[in-house]
């Protein structure tokens, strides 16, 4: 994918930016993680996003459903809050670029 990044943004020219989620992170001191967050750098095409979405079984249960954990009932308080920060992360760096 970082490849076809590259090459897109030799072509482009327009600013193309591309950002990147840790999905399925450890839900807890994040220690396998942080070997996946550190491989980043070899990625200077892809920007990671700082909101990680966690292996939660709340996701599953949503996926199963059709169902956006939002959607879940009974609600996962740490599911959720994962899923509004990207959103919001996302939202905010859309502003930056335009």
């Amino acid at each position: 994918m970082a490849e076809l990044v590259t090459e897109a943004k030799g072509l482009r020219g327009d600013g193309l930016q591309a950002f990147a989620v840790l999905n399925g992170a450890d839900p807890g001191a994040w220690t396998d993680s942080a070997d996946a967050i550190t491989a980043f750098a070899d990625f200077p095409d892809l920007t990671l996003i700082d909101a990680p979405i966690r292996r939660r079984k709340a996701f599953a249960n949503a996926m199963s459903a059709g169902l956006s954990v939002n959607e879940l009932a009974p609600r996962d308080p740490k599911a959720s809050q994962e899923l509004d920060t990207l959103v919001s992360t996302i939202k905010t760096a859309g502003k930056q670029l335009v």
